[in-house]
Formats: structure tokens, C-alpha cells, sequence
């Protein structure tokens, strides 16, 4: 059994301890189930209580589309770290479903700015660059104007549900399972061309981020501990 197996079981016994479903006998014993494995693996009540998520990405870092992460993040209370090696990877941490449904957002997310960019590419603001460095630098400004507008989108979404504590704790957390983990900083982005960038910023009202985006939970339990 995997670690993330262990922390799943014990997490779930929890819950069964904590329903006010079950009998006494049955809480009790779930509880104890849940002491021993802890002890039995050496886990803390921050091992058991904080999923871990990681989603494939396609751009390392650089591009525009980079800096929705750290948003997603923000929105669901979850903390980010940035695995840039071969296969580009986003890792999640944070109270459940947080990091679960942050990792469904930037698979969304991305299908969302290949689409739109695949469009803008047939636009006539697209078609009339003559050269392949400005229009590298047309599609640069388009998805900087469709993120911008994407990560406003997102944080007026999830506004009743974000925690600064829930966020913080969920970032002392990931410093302690990554302690290696660095802060990526995205560089200032300054377009060249404010046609691209407007029509990015519209494009963004078309992306369509609310269906099954809490995988059939209630909203307000992102990043929120049980009772």
C-alpha cells in the first residue's frame, strides 16, 4: 500500500469517526484504526488531513498561461509547487477537494487557452502580422489578455470560499513535505499589440469554468477541515 493509499484509509476512518452517523462502537473504533496506522507510519494529523494533487502541463514556467496556477491555487485554499523537469508537472496541496478540483481547473484551463488560440490564429488581427516573431509576440499578447481576464473570472468565483488561513496553512504544509521548493515568479509581461490583447481579454468570457468544478461537492467545503 502506497503512502497515499495509507494517508486515504486513515483520512476516511477519521470521517467515520467524526459521523454522526455511526454508532459509538463504530466511531471508537475507527478512531482507533485511524491512531494505530498513524503511529504504525509515523504520520502526522497534517499527513492524513491534506490531499496532494499533480496535473501534467505543457510550458515550463515561461509562458503567459504560467501564472494561472498560482491563481487556481489561490482559489481553491491550495498551495503550488511547480515541477519543471521533462514532463512539466503542477502539485497541489491543500484540505480536500482543493487540490482535486484545482488540478481539474488547469486541465480546463489549458484545453481552454489552446482553443482560444487556435481561433485567434484565424483572426485577421492574427493574419495581418508578416513575420513569425510578431506573430509569436500576437499570440503572446492574446493569451496574456485571456489570462488576465480568466484569472479575474476565477477569483470572483471562488471569492465566498477562499481562506487566507486555509491558503497559508496549506503552504506551511507544502514546505515541509517539499522543503526543496522554490518561488517561481512570473516576469512582467509588457504586450506590444493591444488588438491581440483585447481580443484575449473578450475571448476570456467565452471559456466556461463552472460545470463540474467542485465534482459534485458543496463549494463551501474547499480547503475546509471536517467536523
Amino acid at each position: 500500500m502506497s503512502a497515499d493509499d495509507i494517508r486515504k484509509k486513515i483520512a476516511a476512518l477519521r470521517r467515520l469517526a467524526r459521523d454522526a452517523g455511526a454508532s459509538e462502537a463504530e466511531a471508537m473504533g475507527a478512531a482507533e484504526k485511524a491512531a494505530a496506522l498513524m503511529r504504525e507510519h509515523g504520520l502526522s494529523d497534517e499527513d492524513v488531513e491534506f490531499d496532494e494533487q499533480s496535473v501534467p502541463v505543457k510550458t515550463k514556467g515561461a509562458s503567459a498561461r504560467d501564472s494561472l496556477w498560482g491563481m487556481v491555487g489561490r482559489c481553491t485554499n491550495s498551495a503550488t509547487m511547480f515541477d519543471p523537469s521533462w514532463t512539466p508537472v503542477i502539485t497541489f496541496v491543500g484540505h480536500a477537494p482543493g487540490p482535486e478540483i484545482a488540478c481539474y481547473l488547469v486541465e480546463v484551463l489549458n484545453r481552454a487557452v489552446d482553443q482560444e488560440i487556435a481561433g485567434f490564429k484565424l483572426s485577421p488581427e492574427y493574419k495581418r502580422r508578416r513575420t513569425i516573431t510578431t506573430k509569436r509576440a500576437a499570440v503572446r499578447d492574446f493569451t496574456y489578455g485571456l489570462v488576465l481576464r480568466l484569472r479575474s473570472r476565477l477569483s470572483m468565483m471562488f471569492a465566498e470560499t477562499m481562506s487566507d488561513e486555509a491558503w497559508t496553512k496549506s503552504r506551511e504544509v507544502l514546505s515541509v513535505r517539499f522543503p526543496q521548493a522554490g518561488v517561481i515568479t512570473n516576469k512582467p509581461t509588457r504586450p506590444r499589440f493591444e488588438g491581440a490583447t483585447y481580443a484575449g481579454y473578450r475571448a476570456a468570457d467565452r471559456v466556461q469554468l463552472a460545470h463540474g468544478v467542485n465534482g459534485g461537492r458543496p463549494m463551501k467545503q474547499i480547503g475546509k477541515t471536517g467536523s
